[in-house]
């Protein structure tokens, strides 16, 4: 080692901690795949909340039959 410091646990020998310029590069990676992710993610997620509440009341009025599938199977086409 270069220099003398205590080396904490758990941390690599040769870790450099962030610097400024590394911290704004993330900070503007993360802000585009938000920009650009979270539009096209948000309505399959409420897309998949109605689905699972549609399934489940469907199940409960016998209303769906899905041949062979038990409840272990019915709860796995669920998640």
């Amino acid at each position: 080692m270069p220099f003398d410091v205590e080396r904490k646990e758990n941390v690599p020998i040769d870790y450099v901690g962030k610097t400024t310029e590394g911290r704004a590069r993330n900070r503007a990676l993360n802000r585009k795949l938000d920009f650009h992710l979270l539009p096209a993610l948000s309505p399959l997620y409420l897309f998949n909340g109605l689905d699972r509440g549609n399934v489940g009341n469907a199940q409960t009025q016998g209303t769906v039959s899905f041949g062979p599938l038990r409840i272990s199977g019915f709860q796995a086409i669920l998640t």
